[in-house]
């Protein structure tokens, strides 16, 4: 989308401040906001596939467990 003249009052969705944009796709008052924003997105998204690696491990171990067992037995 290109630059207008016009100047548009919004929000920034990092740190909440106002700011004047000339796109109406701004969403970050500034370009550290912007980073910020992008890492902490990058930070969330490495930690949801641990949990999700870490989960999947623990489930291929339990059915490798009872995969080599002969008989189960009830307890």
């Amino acid at each position: 989308m290109t630059a207008s003249k016009e100047r548009i009052l919004k929000i920034c969705e990092y740190c909440g401040k106002s700011f004047y944009a000339l796109k109406s796709t701004t969403r970050y008052c500034s370009k550290q906001c912007n980073s910020y924003a992008y890492k902490a997105a990058r930070r969330e998204e490495k930690v949801k596939m641990a949990e999700t690696m870490s989960h999947r491990k623990a489930s291929e171990k339990s059915m490798s467990e009872i995969l080599v067992k002969e008989y189960l037995t009830i307890q």
